[in-house]
């Protein structure tokens, strides 16, 4: 009886190799897509939970709890609110417009996703997720937000309008936060010689004609910068968005609240869910017939991309809007660029008659560069964006970013190690990868 050759054994070994890649592949996205759509409680208790984060129709899974709906695609509150002009005055369109900005930036400081706020008949009208705490709500809309600083005495020696930058944080004490603020070169001058000249006694932090804290000073502060302890974390986080965005024009009182529907609409989150998993199926679809096995591969990883961008998007507290979805799906259609590309100069090489395998080196040697000049390039502006903008714009470039990054893993790692796993399987028939037979090359 013949021996078998080592030749035949390194194919059988290297076959045996790939079809454990791919089975592994498999199941470890077939588990990621499940818990994707179903979540799971970690333990008996409920106490660790792993939410679904894969949108789906209906009020029957849990992944708005990972995905929270904003005010476009969830359930809103409505808020009409009035500016109030001193006595014999009135309201100009120009204060209006201003406490509109203002509000729209303490709305994007807060992270309310999908909220809007616009003038409406004289007023101001402002809809915000309905899963923000009303009291958290009322606090950013209602206040007027002006900031100052006074002597024991009451008098106010410096206004929030020399602050230049607020944070909160923990402070040193347990379950206490804190407020840091940062000031101009004016405000640094006059709050670094009033606090030499009350060391050892307080300051009172004014909100609104009221006191709200009255923080020791126990050394001058004259570097422009000072931290305010003894808040909760709510109070902290409401002072500190109240201080970068600066007061309102005029006084505001809410004349109306209620709940309402989504800006686009009642049924818009089901309605947008059903219309984007059919344009995601026909795009899989698309590659699965055109590109055949190789298209099968690409289809993999392109839903791979899709789970795994709103994975990071939940991670990330994005919530469920409109500017989430774009981001999303823009990383997913330069993913299917991506693997087009490929696929398209793989095609290419099997028609002027190369094997399947170096088709598939060739490919991702010259055409693939294309794909990551494209994905590398605005990758880098994403995260110069990022840096720029840390409010709307900066979380849809930090979503398309984290996209971005998943597609260069996804096309150019994961895609590269299946098709030559697949390749070394099924082998280099060009029928299995082309739709059309191969011409040979002349020589």
């Amino acid at each position: 009886m013949a021996k078998p050759t080592p030749s035949r054994n390194r194919a059988a070994g290297a076959k045996a190799i790939a079809a454990v890649t791919l089975v592994v592949a498999l199941l470890l996205t077939g588990v990621f897509m499940y818990y994707g759509f179903v979540g799971r409680d970690m333990d008996q208790e409920g106490l660790y939970k792993l939410l679904p984060w894969l949108p789906t129709p209906g009020e029957g899974t849990r992944w708005r709890q990972a995905l929270v709906p904003g005010a476009d695609l969830g359930e809103t509150v409505r808020s009409t609110l009035a500016l109030t002009p001193a006595e014999g005055g009135s309201v100009t369109d120009a204060q209006l417009n201003e406490a509109v900005a203002i509000l729209s930036r303490r709305i994007a400081d807060a992270g309310w996703t999908g909220a809007q706020v616009q003038v409406a008949d004289g007023k101001i009208e402002a809809a915000t997720p309905a899963s923000v705490d009303e009291t958290h709500s009322l606090t950013i809309l209602n206040a007027r937000g002006d900031v100052g600083f006074a002597t024991p005495t009451g008098e106010l020696f410096l206004s929030g309008n020399h602050i230049v930058n607020a944070w909160f944080g923990p402070s040193k004490e347990q379950g206490v936060y804190a407020v840091s603020f940062q000031l101009d070169n004016e405000g640094k001058k006059l709050f670094g010689d009033k606090t030499q000249e009350l060391i050892g006694q307080s300051i009172s932090v004014v909100l609104d004609g009221q006191t709200i804290a009255s923080p020791r000073i126990s050394e001058a502060l004259v570097d422009g910068f000072a931290s305010i302890p003894a808040f909760t974390q709510d109070e902290a986080k409401n002072l500190a968005i109240l201080m970068r965005s600066g007061p309102l024009p005029l006084p505001v009182t809410e004349e109306a609240h209620d709940h309402g529907a989504p800006l686009f609409g009642e049924g818009a989150q089901d309605r947008l869910v059903i219309a984007l998993a059919v344009a995601t199926v026909i795009i899989l679809l698309y590659f699965a017939i055109r590109f055949r096995a190789g298209g099968l591969v690409a289809a993999w990883m392109l839903g791979l991309q899709l789970a795994l961008a709103f994975f990071f998007a939940a991670l990330m507290g994005a919530g469920y809007t409109f500017s989430t979805l774009m981001a999303i799906y823009a990383s997913f259609l330069l993913t299917a660029f991506s693997a087009m590309v490929i696929l398209s100069g793989m095609s290419d090489d099997l028609n002027r008659g190369r094997s399947v395998l170096q088709a598939l080196r060739d490919s991702y040697a010259n055409a693939g560069h294309i794909s990551l000049d494209v994905l590398g390039g605005l990758l880098a502006l994403s995260v110069v964006l990022i840096i720029l903008d840390t409010q709307q714009i900066g979380m849809f470039m930090r979503i398309l970013g984290v996209g971005l990054l998943v597609a260069l893993l996804v096309m150019h790692l994961l895609m590269r190690v299946l098709m030559s796993s697949v390749i070394t399987l099924l082998g280099q028939n060009t029928s299995l990868y082309h739709h059309r037979g191969a011409v040979r090359e002349a020589v």
